[in-house]
């Protein structure tokens, strides 16, 4: 049974913006009723470009929520157009966009022009922006430069292999587009490395990219070549100048060309605007996968590696969809869609109609309520593959009813430094993550909200002054939407200068209770704010000698719950 069928939600009241190549004969599709009439549900805002990918994620969509309203707009010529697009689907009412294009030539490592537009609209909007992560699973390579038997030349394999390159085979007369870059600024990069492409049967080169980089240059070789005999091929780097960087190569091939499996990884294939921190990049899952729990092989893969401005690993995908779905193949398109191109589509429909039932949410408990909700795959909670899991409508739905928000238990600080502190706490179902904290209980700062839904939950406070009292809170959201924030907490930094310990619990005695409700058996290791030294000086504000286990624990067992001893340097 579907949410439309059980929940009658159908996507009324709710616009929904797509951008990709054209819908050209979308005429088709309108007379076979698998899209609204222009004017009546449809609305396209400009269509130059053409194709018709477009026209068949509007299938999609309609399909899954035939009452929602859809708006169109083509990708443009260049990232400024691609930008308009989205500016304007926001600006006409789309409260969810979904695109399913890649500019190649966006930087790998920090946002571009489009990653940087996105990332403004989103924290300025009620908005949900959808993107397809990518189809490089198979055609990309990323790694630290490392030199092939002392030379300039780049060793794809890191010394694990006899075939130290990446290998194409291409067909005469068919293409390839290679592009090279490193974790350099754009505009900033005076680390100097070159793109070539041999002939492996003759080992002549024919062809090269040897940018000079010269400090204020982009990091990036790009090699465009036609091939003009069937042979295999060999792609090189060399380091011209400058340091080791962190390489990253996409090969995007022509439909003759076919590329080997060696030295290629699906590992950080994300980039461009799919990688925005806020974006909702979605991996592909095949519609005739038995269990619907399998990676297509070409899916790209995260994390994402950031490097400028501020160096960051960001958690993607997000989500994984539905690819290869039937669609009326208007225009000649494929009547199969596969790729992640069909799989965003699927989960911005889900997004839409989540929305459209709950329109009083903000977009990000929408997006919440999409990642907790979603089907859990591969390893156990968020994972690099399938992001939080495969997007399922009838699981958000269920969750629509639930009032009851989690209950928070078990908080406690532990790993105590002068700087940094360890919060744990559990919920009896699944939530996010987070904690507010300060040096009063105004609190005043807070950790990045983590969307993972579990029941023991951790984050790590750092950039904590010594010797400091600082309160706190811990906050978990479920898969409904409902929140819970626990009570005031404290917790004191270590003095400047001390050094602690790992104290074991309870030697030789029996099992208690203590003061923060832990259950402790006999001689259990606890990594919390005592200090140890085997029998040594302990303080606490005054000193205390010839301290034993046992002694420890009866002043855990019967003082204040934040006791605690260190031991000093000196």
């Amino acid at each position: 049974m579907d949410v439309r069928t059980q929940y009658g939600q159908f996507g009324q009241g709710i616009k929904v913006g797509i951008i990709s190549d054209g819908v050209d004969s979308r005429s088709s599709s309108i007379a076979s009723n698998d899209l609204p009439a222009e004017g009546s549900g449809l609305t396209v805002l400009r269509n130059v470009m053409g194709g018709d990918e477009g026209t068949a994620m509007l299938e999609i969509v309609h399909d899954m929520i035939p009452d929602a309203e859809l708006v169109f707009y083509d990708h443009g010529n260049n990232v400024l157009e691609f930008n308009q697009a989205i500016t304007a689907l926001l600006n006409y009412g789309c409260k969810v966009i979904c695109d399913d294009i890649g500019w190649l030539t966006e930087p790998y490592f920090e946002d571009g022009t489009v990653g940087s537009h996105v990332t403004s609209l989103l924290n300025a909007n009620e908005l949900i922006y959808v993107s397809s992560a990518g189809n490089d699973g198979d055609n990309h390579y990323q790694g630290i430069y490392n030199s092939l038997n002392n030379t300039a030349e780049h060793d794809f394999s890191h010394g694990t292999s006899a075939s130290p390159y990446l290998y194409i085979q291409m067909q005469a007369g068919e293409e390839v587009l290679i592009i090279l870059q490193w974790d350099d600024p754009f505009g900033g990069s005076g680390n100097d490395y070159d793109l070539y492409l041999y002939n492996g049967n003759t080992g002549t080169k024919v062809a090269q990219s040897i940018g000079w980089q010269s400090g204020s240059s982009d990091p990036i070789e790009i090699i465009s070549y036609e091939a003009n005999s069937t042979a295999d091929y060999y792609i090189s780097i060399e380091r011209y100048s400058g340091n080791s960087r962190n390489l990253e190569v996409f090969i995007h091939p022509g439909s003759g060309t076919s590329i080997y499996s060696t030295n290629l990884s699906p590992a950080d294939a994300i980039y461009g605007h799919p990688a925005a921190a806020g974006a909702i990049a979605v991996g592909a899952i095949a519609a005739d996968d038995p269990n619907n729990d399998d990676i297509e092989h070409f899916s790209s893969h995260g994390p994402v590696t950031i490097a400028h401005p501020t160096p960051e690993i960001r958690a993607k995908p997000d989500l994984a969809g539905i690819d290869g779905v039937r669609v009326t193949g208007a225009g000649g398109f494929p009547s199969r869609f596969y790729g992640t191109s069909a799989a965003a589509p699927h989960v911005a429909a889900v997004a839409a109609q989540l929305w459209a039932q709950l329109p009083g949410k903000t977009d990000d408990e929408i997006k919440s309520m999409l990642f907790q909700s979603a089907v859990d795959l591969g390893n156990g909670g968020f994972d690099n593959v399938f992001g939080h899991g495969r997007a399922d409508a009838l699981n958000g739905f269920s969750n629509i009813n639930d009032t009851s928000p989690p209950v928070i238990s078990n908080i406690a600080s532990g790993n105590l430094s002068t700087s940094s502190a360890t919060i744990t706490w559990d919920t009896d179902e699944p939530a996010d993550t987070q904690i507010e904290y300060g040096t009063d209980n105004g609190y005043g700062s807070q950790t990045t909200l983590n969307t993972n839904p579990v029941t023991q939950h951790q984050q790590t406070l750092s950039g904590l002054q010594a010797n400091t009292t600082y309160h706190y809170r811990v906050k978990s959201t479920d898969a409904a939407g409902n929140p819970a924030v626990s009570g005031d907490r404290t917790f004191t930094t270590l003095e400047a200068g001390a050094i602690t310990y790992t104290q074991r619990v309870n030697t030789g005695g029996a099992a208690y209770t203590g003061s923060d409700g832990r259950q402790w058996d006999s001689d259990q290791a606890f990594n919390g704010t005592w200090g140890y030294a085997g029998g040594g000086l302990y303080s606490s504000n005054s000193a205390i000698s010839g301290t034993v286990d046992d002694m420890l624990f009866r002043s855990e067992h019967w003082g204040m719950s934040s006791y605690r001893f260190v031991v000093p340097l000196t």
